[in-house]
This record gives C-alpha cells, sequence and structure tokens, in this order.
C-alpha cells in the first residue's frame, strides 16, 4: 500500500465553541455526514453542550456549498433540543422525489426523522418513528438511493448490524437481515455502506468490528438484493489502524471503493486516533481461490488526508470527499472536509 503526504486542502466546517443560526454557542462539535444533491453539497455535524457521554444538549448543524465546496454557508440548527444525547445522525438524499431526508437517534433508543424538500433551507417538524422500526443506531453516517429509487442506510442493535431500506421515499422502512461474523471477529455495530458498482442492486458496508490484532478493526459485507441480505463480513486485516468508526464511497469512475478511518499503528485509547486516511480498495486477482467477495479486496494504494488527531468520519458516495473529526491537538476540536486525491490502483 502506498500512504501520499500530507493533504493541505482540509476545510474546518465545524469547530467547538461556534455559534449557529439562532446564537446558541456549541461547546463541542461532534459527527460527519456528506451529501450531494444535484450542484449542491451538505454538510451534517452535531453541536453539544460538552464533549462526555451522556451531556444534556444537543442540535444537528448543517452548512451547504453550491460551488462544489469552495464557499460554505454558515452553520444552521435543522433538529433537536434539549435532551441527553446517545446516537447518531443518518441523512440520505431522494433524488428522485428531490428531497433530503434525516434519520437521526436520540439516547440510542429513539430513532426520530425530518425532511427537507428545498436542500436544506427548511424542514419539515420531526416525527418519532422508534414504535416502527424499533430500537436501532442508525449509521452514522447517511446512505444511498439506488436505480430502482430504494433508499438504504445501515443500522445495528442489540441484536446485529443490518441495512433499513425504503421502497417509499422514506414513508416506510423495513429491517434487512443481520450480517454474519467469522470467529475471531467482533461486531462493534457503527456502520456505513455505499452502492458499490456491481449491479443496480449491489451495496457494501463498512463495519467497525475487533479482532485479536488490536489493529484490525473493520470489516467489510457485500449485498447483492438491495441490502435484504448480506455476506459474511470480512475483516480488512491490510488497513490497520486504532479502534473507530469508518466511512465507505465508491468511485464512480470505476475505481473501487474507498475506506476512511484513522491511521496510527499503535492503540492507546484514545491518544492514538490520529492520521485520518483513505484507502483505496481493489480487487487482488492473484488471491487464493477460496476467497471470495471482500475476502478478497485489499488496499492498493492510499492518502493521509490530515496528521493530527482525528476520529469519526465519512466518505462521499462518489467518493470525492471525505469529512471528518479532528483537530491539532484534540480529535473532537472541529470538524472537517477534503478532497480525495487517489490515483488509480496499483498492479497485483
Amino acid at each position: 500500500m502506498v500512504v501520499g503526504t500530507h493533504a493541505e486542502n482540509a476545510t474546518v466546517l465545524f469547530t467547538d465553541g461556534m455559534k449557529d443560526n439562532q446564537n446558541r454557542t456549541w461547546a463541542c462539535v461532534r459527527g460527519a455526514a456528506i451529501l450531494q444533491q444535484g450542484s449542491t453539497l451538505l454538510a451534517f455535524s452535531g453541536g453539544g453542550t460538552s464533549c462526555s457521554d451522556g451531556h444534556i444538549g444537543f442540535r444537528i448543524l448543517l452548512r451547504t456549498s453550491t460551488d462544489d465546496g469552495e464557499t460554505w454557508t454558515n452553520a444552521t440548527a435543522v433538529a433537536g433540543d434539549d435532551h441527553t444525547v446517545g446516537g447518531y445522525i443518518a441523512p440520505i438524499v431522494d433524488q428522485k422525489m428531490g428531497k433530503v431526508i434525516l434519520l437521526y437517534n436520540r439516547r440510542f433508543v429513539e430513532t426520530w426523522q425530518t425532511s427537507s424538500t428545498d436542500k436544506g433551507i427548511t424542514w419539515t417538524e420531526p416525527v418519532n418513528i422508534t414504535d416502527a422500526i424499533g430500537v436501532v443506531s442508525v449509521g452514522p453516517p447517511g446512505g444511498v438511493q439506488l436505480a430502482s429509487g430504494r433508499l438504504v442506510i445501515a443500522g445495528h442493535g442489540a441484536n446485529g448490524t443490518f441495512a433499513l431500506y425504503s421502497d417509499n421515499g422514506g414513508e416506510n422502512w423495513t429491517q434487512g437481515k443481520n450480517i454474519s461474523f467469522p470467529v475471531g471477529v467482533g461486531n462493534g455495530g457503527e456502520s456505513s455502506l455505499v452502492d458499490d458498482g456491481r449491479s443496480p442492486t449491489s451495496l457494501a458496508m463498512t463495519i467497525r468490528v475487533n479482532t485479536k490484532d488490536v489493529l484490525v478493526n473493520h470489516a467489510i459485507s457485500y449485498s447483492d438484493d438491495g441490502g435484504e441480505t448480506w455476506s459474511n463480513a470480512s475483516a480488512v486485516t491490510s488497513a490497520r489502524g486504532p479502534t473507530c468508526q469508518g466511512g465507505i464511497g465508491h468511485r464512480k469512475d470505476g475505481g473501487g471503493l474507498l475506506i476512511s478511518w484513522p491511521n496510527y499503528p499503535r492503540w492507546r485509547y484514545p491518544e492514538d486516533r490520529k492520521n485520518m486516511s483513505v484507502w483505496l480498495l481493489a480487487e487482488n486477482k492473484s488471491a487464493p481461490a477460496n476467497l471470495t467477495g471482500p475476502e478478497r479486496l485489499v488496499p492498493v494504494a492510499g492518502q493521509q488526508i490530515f496528521a493530527g488527531p482525528s476520529a469519526y468520519s465519512a466518505v462521499s458516495a462518489d467518493g470525492r470527499w471525505v469529512m471528518f473529526e479532528g483537530g491539532a491537538s484534540y480529535r473532537y476540536a472541529s470538524v472537517m472536509i477534503a478532497r480525495v486525491n487517489i490515483t488509480a490502483p496499483l498492479p497485483l
């Protein structure tokens, strides 16, 4: 694997201590999700009253760009209220309906949904959909729309990791089958998915896991039926780093899957979450014949995006952007975005 030099084009979108459009100051910003709706980029994060678990007060924050990331609007408070934080943000674009749908958790036991038909300027009143889908955690980050119009996001709960999908614009959601994990790979839950280009109904998901090797902390699983069922998860053994949520995207030029998470050859939580990196995965055609699906994927090129402390991340569905938590001395000091610039895969 080749890891490039430090990227100098990271743009800070959200910072600890920032104010939103309601003039409320947020002591801590957490979470990253990047969507594209037409020519508009939408970047979501969360503002909290502190960075500790269980703090009171939380709002989902949004900044948008209409010039491909050159300039951004000020932060707007989208949804949330004064409650005990615990959960994730999972936005998704319904390109056919011209709508952005936002699912988010409260206290890890409730899922709420809101939507916007004007690219995030105004939002519907949030609705609690927990009774309909059960107690699940959504993402993070968001999901994708398949050619059929189906919306799909990753989810996990006490019983496992799966996809949630909707064939009617988010009016109803169905939970797919749980993903199976091999012996020695423990399901860590946090997951992200993307349409991977193998077929109109195919998806790939990256999942936070734990293994006997403390630097092998992510797995990949495939779906061929729009998220209803999934292949056995396979650990990504070559793209190493400390345990942390990761993102996934797909280069639409046929260049393969992109995955993101901190890349540091030591694990001593939390100090060793640093060096945010993106890897390009491709099929190793020389792999043994008994290896199938995600087991044949290996990192063939990479880019170090940010050398400092960093944590959760999201890759845009088309693989052009990575959005991540990070800062010069603290991993939750800000949320940044950078262009992904990885050359074509190396010969295998």
